[in-house]
């Protein structure tokens, strides 16, 4: 499993655009990170901030977390 980092937003009709979070998820490729983010996302918003995303969309980004290890 790899550890990816993944930016959810959507524009909100109080905060406008860019409220969102990040979120932490393993998995192992980038399409499984996408919908593990997704719902994980979707699960922690209120009715309200569910409908924002879906009227305005969801944007999810991401990042593939690279583990440094030093050799010494």
């Amino acid at each position: 499993m790899k550890t990816f980092v993944a930016r959810c937003s959507f524009t909100d009709r109080r905060q406008g655009p860019g409220t969102g979070r990040t979120i932490e998820v393993q998995a192992t490729s980038v399409p499984g990170a996408v919908g593990r983010a997704g719902r994980q996302f979707w699960a922690s918003l209120s009715r309200k901030e569910r409908w924002d995303a879906s009227h305005s969309g969801l944007n999810v980004t991401v990042i593939e977390r690279k583990e440094h290890h030093e050799v010494g």
